[in-house]
């Protein structure tokens, strides 16, 4: 039998495949855009090792986050998806073993990935050439991003294995991830703090090693900034390579001995039996609750009754929000005076704001998609309940979820808004600072608000929740991101600004792209649930064609 036989069709299927070229020249491009930009605007006010140095860190910065989340974005739900459908254990009616399985599948689906990171690491060495980085560090960067990237996409493998729910195999992907990266570092910081010990790199070097950013941060540095030792330096980062990589190997071993009974269906025994009648009683309550539930939501609109039933997400939700808010006391009573600052301020606002961001594209996303792989909706639509009323029911159950966080976080704004107003003595800092929080506090409201129609048509019109939640989070948070940062760049490339762009006019340019998109998108998705709501619902569910496994057994049928 040949080794690896699923992993070597996709090798051959990949080169001749036109994407895969095409991924890596637009990843190439895309890094040379980066390097002539920089270097155009810098070449004027910088010397040649600064610019280098510039060029490098952006590029090295982008691409090592870019790797870090290729596990949660490609493989996190690959060996699930079989589980779900059914179609892992036809895998195993053959001769195949667990490792063809899961490096067929890791190779099948991190090709582009890969590839394009190798596009981009010969643009990286042009920094090389114009001085100000050196060799080591160039090859350092390339060793990290590949250590990282290897071990993304481990961590999803690993997880996949065990999961079969799709939510629950890309959060536990991400935690994972964020564990490793910041979690170990922040505990060796704890410790410190609360063993009232100095820091002490040697103390903390059994958590540093563990995360790839600190690895990162060490390629980076050169040896004549670093604080280290050179000798110390060279220790920790190769110590930190070494342990990253031996972790990937054991992500990928276990999910090569999980995998081959992941797929069989195990009897519950009685005790666990008990802890799921527990834990049902516990998401929707006990039989009294749910009667007087059901008495009070079905007047209203019985969509809404529906929807609302589970009592987990509430309580995730505001335990989420404690836990940020536990943490930015423990940082008050630790730093005092210090931790009232503008830089904190913004930092909480951001967080406060993206988590509820994330949380509504998570939740709005899987309510039709859930459905409609049941075939709930088609049963629903045979219920005397129109459109309107059902789309009502699943919007009145959003703003219940919602409206208070939203309220409490804008009251958390105007704190943070006093914060940072004393900070600044200056009249124009003040209507910055000012401007900043009043289009952060408006836009967040438009967000979420878009956020959750978008959701609505991605997660009805979309067959896995990754492409749904990645669909919305494009069109409302990131696409304005992109349209503002490149009109930025467009605007001081070719205008000779003598003080550079008004901080107020960039604010209201973000503000008003903002805006423009979310309403063009949310009236879009109105729109279409409306008018294409019962075409999509009534549609049997199938489930995304299985490419890699269907040419798999074609080519051993012949």
């Amino acid at each position: 039998m040949t080794f690896l036989p699923i992993a070597e069709r996709e090798l051959r299927v990949a080169a001749r495949r036109k994407n895969t070229f095409r991924l890596r020249t637009a990843a190439a491009l895309l890094g040379l855009g980066v390097v002539a930009y920089i270097f155009l605007v810098s070449q004027e006010r910088f010397t040649a090792p600064q610019i280098s140095q510039s060029i490098f860190f952006t590029l090295a910065g982008f691409s090592f986050l870019f790797c870090l989340a290729a596990g949660t974005r490609i493989t996190a739900d690959c060996l699930s998806e079989e589980k779900r459908e059914g179609t892992l254990g036809l895998l195993f009616l053959t001769d195949l073993r667990g490792f063809d399985v899961v490096f067929g599948k890791l190779a099948a689906t991190s090709m582009n990935s890969v590839y394009g990171l190798l596009g981009l690491l010969p643009i990286l060495a042009i920094p090389l050439m114009l001085g100000g980085v050196s060799s080591n560090q160039l090859l350092r960067m390339i060793l990290v991003l590949l250590v990282t990237m290897f071990f993304s996409l481990s961590a999803g493998m690993v997880v996949s294995a065990i999961c079969q729910n799709e939510r629950k195999a890309l959060g536990g992907t991400f935690l994972l991830i964020f564990l490793f990266t910041i979690g170990f570092p922040a505990v060796g910081v704890v410790f410190m703090q609360f063993g009232l010990r100095a820091y002490d790199q040697n103390l903390m070097l059994p958590y540093l090693v563990l995360s790839p950013g600190y690895s990162f941060g060490l390629a980076a540095n050169s040896p004549t900034t670093n604080p280290l030792p050179s000798n110390v330096m060279d220790h920790s980062f190769w110590c930190s390579l070494l342990v990253l990589s031996l972790i990937s190997g054991l992500f990928l071993f276990q999910a090569c001995r999980i995998i081959p009974r992941a797929w069989q269906d195990k009897p519950a025994s009685i005790v666990r039996l008990r802890w799921r009648e527990r834990w049902e009683r516990w998401c929707y309550g006990d039989s009294a609750f749910r009667l007087e539930l059901r008495r009070r939501l079905l007047d209203k609109n019985p969509f809404l009754w529906l929807a609302e039933r589970h009592r987990l997400q509430k309580s995730l939700l505001w335990g989420f929000l404690a836990l940020i808010g536990v943490g930015f006391l423990w940082g008050y009573v630790e730093w005092r005076e210090d931790w009232l600052s503008a830089p904190v301020a913004f930092l909480t606002a951001f967080v406060l704001h993206s988590t509820i961001k994330m949380w509504v594209v998570s939740e709005i996303t899987r309510r039709f998609m859930d459905m409609r792989r049941d075939n709930a909706l088609e049963l629903i639509l045979c219920a005397p309940l129109s459109i309107k009323d059902i789309l009502a029911g699943q919007w009145m159950a959003f703003r219940r979820l919602f409206r208070t966080p939203i309220f409490l976080i804008l009251l958390v704004d105007v704190l943070m808004f006093r914060m940072a107003w004393q900070e600044f003595t200056q009249p124009d800092e003040k209507e910055v600072v000012l401007a900043c929080f009043l289009a952060g506090m408006i836009l967040f409201v438009v967000d979420a608000f878009a956020l959750g129609w978008v959701g609505l048509w991605m997660g009805l019109s979309q067959k896995q929740i990754k492409k749904a939640g990645s669909a919305t989070i494009n069109r409302i948070l990131v696409l304005p991101w992109v349209v503002f940062l490149l009109s930025v760049m467009l605007l001081v490339s070719t205008t000779n600004l003598p003080n550079g762009l008004s901080p107020l006019i960039a604010v209201g340019w973000w503000f008003f792209l903002g805006l423009a998109f979310d309403l063009f998108f949310a009236a879009s998705a109105y729109g279409k649930l409306h008018s294409e709501f019962r075409t999509l619902a009534m549609q049997r569910y199938h489930p995304a064609p299985m490419g890699w496994l269907q040419r798999w057994f074609k080519g051993k049928t012949g």
